[in-house]
């Protein structure tokens, strides 16, 4: 039996006892027999224990309402993504999903389109901070001072060694690097692409905008690189649309757009720490070099 028809048992009781509590007040009429007593006061404790059935049962319902509530895909509610998620399109009434290698790998990684991506990403970067120099820093950075550096990366390169120490320490040795890109690839996909097929086009155009200012939560991530991660968010949102076009499912589409994102990832994780020991070691060989001379 269905907590509805549970609900509707109990109400039923509920007002039978009521009008058995009259009818016993009706008796009475000023004279109090110790029947009518006994028979009130057992009237009595029946509704307060339908009551009491009654409200674990709303309780029930309640939890039950915010466990599937909760199964649902659905923004935070706390923090930067939750005052952009009124700028979004909606997500569809769909379970929320969650990372699987076994199920990620059922699409392809589409590897050449993630190292276009990084390339594309890179060298916007690159420009930005190049013709702007203000763009070179992160919002970290400016916390410690506006000093005029020549490359975006000797603007960053404390905050980037330091992420780079506790990323492997706490990440990278406990967890495993597929399972952890591919988690934080579903999540953002579900945010910023999962229902984009019944989103208008100023409403992509903003998720694209929106997903490149969101990673400046990071601190660590330089202002250009928010502006390159626009276009990384308009490679993906094409990615999505194609793959809905293709299968029809909005839930495979989530799925391979993650596998790209998670691909994607990985080789832009590798080519920044690949770039940032390279200019730490030529650093110190500079270093040592001006005090041997």
């Amino acid at each position: 039996m269905g907590n509805a028809d549970d609900m509707a048992q109990l109400l039923q009781k509920r007002d039978l006892v009521k009008i058995e509590i009259d009818v016993l007040t009706e008796k009475n009429d000023g004279i109090e027999t110790e029947s009518l007593q006994f028979q009130r006061n057992r009237a009595d404790n029946q509704l307060a224990l339908v009551n009491s059935k009654i409200r674990l049962l709303e309780l029930k319902q309640a939890e039950a309402e915010r466990q599937h509530e909760a199964s649902l895909m659905h923004r935070p509610r706390l923090g930067f993504i939750s005052w952009i998620a009124p700028l979004l399109g909606p997500l569809p009434e769909a379970k929320k999903l969650k990372w699987s290698n076994y199920e990620a790998s059922k699409f392809k990684s589409q590897y050449a389109l993630a190292i276009a991506m990084v390339i594309v990403v890179t060298t916007i970067t690159l420009t930005l901070a190049w013709a702007v120099p203000w763009m070179r820093y992160s919002p970290l950075s400016f916390c410690f001072g506006l000093v005029p550096h020549s490359t975006i990366l000797s603007a960053n390169l404390p905050m980037l060694l330091v992420l780079g120490f506790l990323f492997y320490h706490f990440v990278y040795r406990k967890e495993d690097p597929a399972q952890f890109l591919g988690e934080h690839a579903i999540k953002e996909e579900q945010w910023f692409r999962a229902g984009a097929e019944n989103w208008t086009i100023q409403q992509r155009i903003t998720s694209c905008l929106l997903f490149g200012l969101c990673h400046v939560v990071n601190l660590v991530v330089p202002l250009s690189t928010l502006i390159a991660l626009s276009a990384g968010g308009t490679v993906l949102m094409w990615a999505y649309l194609r793959e809905y076009r293709r299968s029809g499912d909005s839930r495979a589409a989530t799925i391979a757009t993650a596998r790209l994102h998670q691909t994607y990832n990985y080789y832009a994780l590798l080519v920044l720490a690949v770039v940032v020991l390279v200019y730490t070691a030529w650093i110190i060989v500079a270093i040592c070099i001006a005090f041997t001379s």
